[in-house]
């Protein structure tokens, strides 16, 4: 399995920012998909698969046992969110940074009302954890991707719930 590097990974992703659907490869041939497992798939492996169910990222970094919630995820790595609090994988982003207020900066698909390529931030609270569900080519180097500016917000319109189910920033 071919897969990109992660800063090659991220890149390709935020290239979709804003994007139509229908400009999304992942999407080509199946365009009502909820596509934020699919989009990051494509992303890493550079075609599409059969996996487009968050779940099965899951199954893959609990399998490489890359899956946790403690330490920091590397850039690249598949973040888990769990918008309801029931417990389940509603959601995944790319992680991006970690921003000065402390929050995860990720990028993702399928996100906010207009369902494009977004930047997400959000607190700890609403993830479940992070892992590597695929073997990127190349090893972590200190400083490869920027943390995201002081002023790093997810606009209201873009977060998949109101701003009153994040936790604050610690």
């Amino acid at each position: 399995m071919d897969v990109r590097t992660r800063k090659e990974s991220i890149d390709f992703l935020r290239s979709f920012e804003g994007k139509p659907r229908t400009e999304l490869p992942w999407l080509k041939g199946r365009i009502n998909l909820g596509d934020c497992a699919a989009g990051y798939t494509f992303s890493v492996l550079g075609k599409k698969t059969k996996i487009i169910w968050v779940h099965e990222l899951v199954e893959r970094m609990k399998a490489n046992k890359t899956w946790t919630k403690t330490g920091t995820p590397k850039p690249g790595d598949a973040v888990i969110y769990d918008w309801n609090g029931d417990g389940g994988c509603d959601h995944v982003a790319m992680f991006h940074s970690i921003n000065r207020a402390g929050q995860f900066v990720a990028f993702g698909a399928n996100q906010g009302k207009t369902k494009q390529v977004s930047k997400l931030v959000t607190g700890k609270g609403v993830i479940l954890g992070w892992g590597t569900p695929f073997n990127f080519t190349d090893p972590i180097k200190p400083g490869i991707i920027a943390a995201a500016t002081n002023s790093a917000k997810t606009p209201v319109e873009d977060m998949p719930l109101q701003p009153e189910h994040y936790p604050p920033a610690k």
